[in-house]
């Protein structure tokens, strides 16, 4: 079974009608024709982390392809795109005695790798269901808890190495932590909904449509599995 996780329940509305969502909760379903179970894990790292490991318990998935939106950090990647991020980092824990930054602040190994062999699989479907949409296939998603916005943003970004792609939001290295000490899978598509400059318009319009995208793009690939 592959497990399909996005924070809301609007990141999930093409799998998980918000009509049959209470607005409490964690909505789950099981689209038994691609062997896939559909899940809300919550908004920030400790909610996202709890449920998701509930979640790997109980469904033991094969794969987890965790979905939703993002902002933007660096000039590369706008508001409007999409992303498949190849490495995550926990920004906000502060300066640790062992944190694994360069004399710089620069993020160097405190970081998980977003390998999954069937990435360029995704990244296949990504494009496909984005039907010409631009689709970055590497950079690094930043978690933290909290949004970043102004000079914040800028500071962020200028912790990633210079001339790569990167993104932030408030779940992937939960989701990515909880996979990597169950052995478990994963591949995280993203949608970037704002960047330094701009975000996008009509917001509920905007998540069903990258709901509509990422959502396909997630079930796709079953079909060669």
């Amino acid at each position: 079974m592959i497990l399909v996780t996005a924070a809301m329940a609007e990141e999930l509305q093409e799998l998980l009608p918000l009509e049959q969502y209470t607005g409490s909760g964690f909505p789950e379903a099981v689209i038994r024709e691609y062997s896939v179970c559909a899940a809300v894990i919550g908004i920030g790292t400790v909610l996202s982390a709890c449920r998701i490991g509930e979640l790997l318990e109980r469904c033991r998935p094969e794969r987890v392809v965790h979905i939703g939106i993002c902002g933007g950090l660096t000039p590369g990647v706008s508001a409007g795109e999409f992303i498949l991020p190849s490495w995550t980092v926990q920004h906000d824990l502060g300066p640790l005695p062992f944190s694994r930054t360069d004399r710089n602040g620069a993020f160097a190994f405190d970081r998980i790798e977003l390998n999954s062999p069937r990435r360029e699989a995704y990244g296949d479907s990504l494009r496909q269901a984005a039907g010409g949409g631009k689709v970055h296939l590497q950079g690094g998603i930043a978690t933290g808890d909290g949004f970043v916005t102004g000079e914040q943003r800028l500071s962020l970004a200028g912790r990633f190495p210079p001339g790569e792609q990167a993104v932030c939001d408030m779940e992937t290295f939960s989701v990515a932590a909880a996979c990597r000490i169950r052995g478990i899978d994963l591949v995280v598509m993203k949608a970037v909904s704002d960047d330094a400059h701009r975000r996008v318009k009509h917001l509920s319009r905007y998540l069903a449509k990258i709901s509509r995208i990422l959502c396909r793009a997630a079930l796709l690939p079953r079909q060669d599995d």
